[in-house]
């Protein structure tokens, strides 16, 4: 976090490369995991019937990880989220982190509860627009596929 603020400082630009730097690697690690937990027995079936590394690729590590990105962006917004507020606690003036120190410190417990179902909705909508994207995406999958 203080390089972060070092590097971009105090405004937005630091809040959106917290983001950024915790969603990549949350879903990085994800998709890694999802591309390589493939059975080699499908690999090597893809194989026997032909296909290239190139095809193997494209049709079975590719959508394998992209499901395994997809499963870990609900986590990734949540962490965000939470990313974001903890960088508006070290030394923004504004944003509702900012606003949570401000009435934790006067003791203002409307505000604090605004600030919280505020980002409680942002969290919600955020992850409800992940799953939307992910039909549209995924729309392969059988869970996805309209009877």
């Amino acid at each position: 976090m203080p390089l972060i603020t070092l590097v971009f400082g105090l405004g937005t630009g630091s809040k959106i490369a917290t983001s950024v730097y915790i969603v990549f690697f949350v879903v990085f690690y994800n998709s890694y995991k999802g591309g390589s937990a493939l059975p080699e027995s499908l690999q090597a079936s893809c194989r026997l019937l032909g296909g290239s590394r190139w095809a193997l690729l494209r049709t079975v590590v590719i959508p394998s990880a992209i499901g395994w990105a997809f499963t870990a962006f609900p986590t990734a917004v949540g962490y965000a989220l939470i990313g974001v507020v903890v960088a508006e606690f070290f030394g923004s003036p504004v944003g509702l982190g900012s606003i949570i120190v401000t009435s934790m410190n006067t003791g203002s417990a409307t505000d604090l509860m605004v600030s919280i179902l505020v980002l409680a909705a942002m969290g919600a909508a955020l992850v409800g627009l992940m799953r939307l994207a992910e039909q549209r995406v995924l729309h392969w999958r059988p869970e996805y596929r309209s009877p």
